[in-house]
Parts: structure tokens; sequence; C-alpha cells
């Protein structure tokens, strides 16, 4: 901090000391809980960097699925996969769970470090409660906490030297972290985009023509840095035929206002309120046109988190960070002593209605458990699988794609990974087959399917229905969070008896107590 910004006695920088080591301490506790949704891409990950390590090199085919096996395919994650894989070799899972945490602290402390040196001490910790919840919007293992972490390393750098007297030499940096990001993830084009936008701040506000011309050729080595990638020129234009080919489904496009009415989460209802009062502070901005100039850069920058939050819902972290550093920018512009004791007082208001009241999605502990990994039944599927060295070819839906692979490659190929397919192949080949019996007797008839693994969905639920109907099926398995059916034939057939037997077995002993007078202890109970 700089001296005008701290505390001036001794009690008073304890306090400060205290209130943002509670403050990062309450981050960390998001990312400390045990994961329960069976859809984990992080796993797919893992063995995406196994795949990488002992081939030497990277992915460039539907390696993980029988189905679409010439499918070209591009992994833009390719670096973040190794250091799943030997994260995962070092600590598992929890292992992850942790790099997921350190990771994300290291992003939330370099915008909070930056903002505390622009602005009033508790203006900043209020304004890092405030969007808190978004923060941990996600906060599983995946690849974009590194786009996160380059977004928040190149925001570091560009703030401390075109919006202070630092030296310009910090800029060269910005090629270095380009090269990595588009390595480490397919959202790579944001740290292009900033410095863009970088640039055309320093040509609106008619700085230096040195600085100009000495940015404008950082700007062109980090797009040459850009094609440093595996795939060259079609790992460079991977997210721009993402967004072209976007599917129209996706929760993610759902216009926002539209989708909280219609049952979405706390999240998107939180979101309304921050941007309906960014959008007041943006007005603020935008009605004082002396200010627009000088805070280009802040302000396009702003507007975009908003509207990429519309294409993608997991950015809603870029938006919480760029809102928090507009917003201590916006604070300069009042009484400083006002500001610190609104935000003291709006501090206080924030953290009693958070003890007091629990808001349900804002204690991480409310409805997970505490913890890193994942959770403990979680993996009875697989492990059923693995038990019985059950074999394919397997039917799936994409979201147990990341699952099965996981835990069965390289063993067993998957039918539907959650990534990779042509387009029309969810439509075209796998909806009909949930939703329609001829479709999927023709799909079967085609590829002969020996397991069906499927999680639990209102698509797939019909389809569940249908096959505990059908007398070429048995139910082999099922737990909260996914179903295993066996098609009776002669090789499951040993399996098929057995499990028949244990639960005829289990019925019978259950009857003969029903019938005597001996005090069942769990008669009756579901």
């Amino acid at each position: 901090m700089k001296p005008d910004k701290l505390p001036k006695s001794i009690s008073q920088q304890l306090v400060a000391v205290a209130v943002v080591s509670l403050l990062f301490v309450f981050f960390s506790l998001f990312f400390l809980h045990k994961h329960n949704n069976i859809n984990f891409d992080f796993g797919k990950q893992v063995r995406s960097g196994q795949f990488i390590v002992q081939h030497k090199q990277a992915l460039n085919s539907n390696d993980f699925s029988f189905t679409d096996t010439d499918l070209k395919s591009i992994n833009g994650q390719w670096s973040s996969s190794i250091v799943f894989y030997y994260v995962h070799s070092m600590g598992g899972l929890s292992g992850l769970t942790v790099l997921a945490l350190l990771l994300n602290l290291v992003s939330f402390f370099l915008i909070f470090k930056l903002s505390i040196h622009r602005s009033n001490y508790w203006l900043v910790v209020f304004l890092s409660l405030l969007v808190l919840p978004l923060l941990t919007f996600s906060t599983s293992p995946n690849t974009e906490m590194f786009s996160l972490l380059f977004f928040t390393i190149s925001i570091f750098l560009i703030f401390n030297c075109a919006f202070s007297d630092s030296k310009h030499a910090y800029w060269w940096f910005l090629p270095i972290i380009q090269l990595l990001w588009v390595n480490f993830d397919s959202l790579f084009l944001i740290g292009l985009f900033l410095q863009l936008l970088l640039l055309l701040h320093l040509i609106i506000n008619r700085r230096s023509k040195k600085d100009t011309l000495t940015f404008l050729i950082i700007f062109v080595i980090s797009i040459i840095a850009c094609f440093f990638n595996p795939y060259g020129i079609d790992g460079f234009l991977l997210p721009m035929k993402s967004l072209i080919e976007i599917n129209p489904q996706n929760e993610n496009l759902h216009f926002l206002f539209l989708y909280n009415r219609l049952g979405g989460s706390f999240y998107f209802f939180y979101f309304e309120l921050l941007f309906f009062l960014s959008a007041l502070l943006l007005y603020y901005w935008l009605k004082n046109w002396k200010l627009v100039k000088p805070n280009f850069f802040i302000i396009v920058l702003f507007i975009t988190t908003v509207l990429l939050i519309f294409w993608r819902i997991n950015t809603a972290m870029y938006f919480a960070y760029v809102f928090i550093i507009m917003a201590v920018y916006i604070g300069k512009q009042f009484n400083s002593k006002l500001v610190k004791r609104t935000s003291i007082i709006l501090t206080g208001l924030l953290l009693f209605s958070v003890v007091v009241f629990q808001i349900y999605f804002y204690l991480p502990y409310k409805t997970v458990n505490p913890g890193t990994g994942i959770e403990n039944n979680l993996s009875g599927g697989a492990n059923y699988f693995l038990k019985h060295q059950l074999h394919g070819p397997i039917f799936n839906t994409p979201e147990m794609g990341a699952y099965l692979t996981y835990y069965l490659f390289p063993k067993e190929q998957v039918f539907a990974d959650n990534n990779a397919y042509a387009d029309g192949f969810m439509g075209d080949v796998i909806t009909p087959a949930l939703e329609d019996q001829r479709s999927w007797l023709d799909l079967d008839n085609k590829y002969n399917f020996n397991v069906v693994c499927l999680n639990y969905d209102n698509q797939s639920k019909d389809f569940t229905q249908r096959l505990l109907m059908d007398s070429r099926w048995f139910l082999a398995y099922n737990d909260s969070y996914c179903v295993i059916f066996l098609k009776r034939n002669k090789v499951n057939d040993p399996l098929v008896r057995k499990e028949l037997l244990d639960k005829l077995s289990l019925a019978e002993m259950m009857n003969r107590f029903s019938k005597s007078d001996f005090n069942f202890p769990y008669q009756g109970s579901k």
C-alpha cells in the first residue's frame, strides 16, 4: 500500500491486517469442498495430460471415443492438461482442488493489490466482499482458471504501466503471458483484446509517440506469439471457430434476466443486482464526458465483460474483477473521508447479512461437504465397472464422458465424449436414441453395446424407464449419480445371474422376517 492509504495507528493497522486475512480465508473456503458433479471435466484433462506425456505429442483426434474416430480435434488446453496430470500424480484429485484454490488466490490477490494502491482500503474490502459470490461462481478445477490468472496478470501489468508512473519495461512481459496463454486455454484472445484496447487508449489520450509505437510493437509480437502452439494457425483460429459454431441451445446464451425469472440460480439474480449497480456507476462516468477519455480503457473493458457473460456464464469472474477496478476509479472522484466511512458501514452491513441471514449460496458448506477432491460415493459406478471387469462397447451420455474417461481410459473408450464431436452428433445421434425407441435399436444394432452408463437428468429419465422394461437389459448398478445396465448375453450372463441371486436372496430374507415375530430393525424403512 501507499503510505497515505495505510491506517495510521498500530491498532488500525492490526484491524486492517485481520480483516484482509479473514477475507482471504473466507474466499478460500469456497474452494475447499468435495465436488459432487459427475460431469467433472478435470478428470478428462488428467487423462489428456497422461496421453500427451506418454505419447510426446498433443491430442489431434478423438482418442477417448470409439465413434467419430477420424474427427480432427484441437486441444487448446494441452499445457493445462499436462499440469493437471502431474499435480494429479502427486496429490490425486485433492491436489487439483488445492491447485484451483492457489491459482484463484493469486488472481484475487493481484486485483486486490492493484485496487488497494488506488483507493481507500475499506472500499476495496467492501467491493471484494460484494463480488465474492461471482468470483467463486466456478470452484471446480478447470482450464479456465489459467485464463483468469493470465487475465489478472495482464491487467496488473497494464495498469502499472499505462495508468501509473512505473517503468514501461513491464509491458514486455505481455507477449510472454500471451505465449503461455495460447497453450493453456482457448480464451487467449481476451489477452489480445486487452492489448488492442490499451493501444487505442494510448492513441485516444495522445500519449507520447514513443510509448504508442513501443506498445504497437509489443502487440504485434503478442499476435505472432499466438501462432507458437502445436496446431499453428488452427490453434489461433480455434476460439473464433468455437464462437461461430456455438450451440444456440447452450444455457450460457440464455438472456440472463429472462432466465432468472424462469428458475435461474442465485448467481443470475446476483449478477442482475451488480449489473444495475454498475450501470449506475457507468452512467456517472458517461454523463461527465471529461472522464470518459482518460478512463476509456476501463469503460470499454467493463462493457465488454458484461457482454461476455451473455456468451459464456463462466466469465462472471472477469466481470467481477473489472467491476472492482471500475468502482475504485469512480470512488476516486468523491471525497475520500466520505468514501471511507460509507465503505466501513456497508462492509459491516454486508458481513452482518452473511452471518445472520446466512445467504444460501454465500456460505460454501451449506450444500456441499468440506474437504478436497470428490464425494466418496461419486466413484461408485466406476468402481463397480472395474470390480467386475466390465467391458464395452459402452453407450453413455456426454455428461458421463469425462467421468468414464478418467476411470476407464485407456482400457475402455466411451461412446460420447463431452467435447470433441462433429456438428450434429448430439442432435442427430444421441438425442434421437434417448428419445425414440426405433433410433435406439438402430444405434444398438450398429455398435452392439454391452454396457449402458447414464447420469440422472431429464433427458435420460424416459430412456432409463425404457431400459427397465426391456428384457434384453439388466439393471446392475444404480446410485444417486449414475445407473449401469448390462446387456443379457453370454459375456454378462454369469454376473447377471449372480446379481439376480443376490437380489432374490435379499428379497426372500426380507419376506421371511416380515412373516416372523422377530423385530427386524429395518422393516418398513425405505
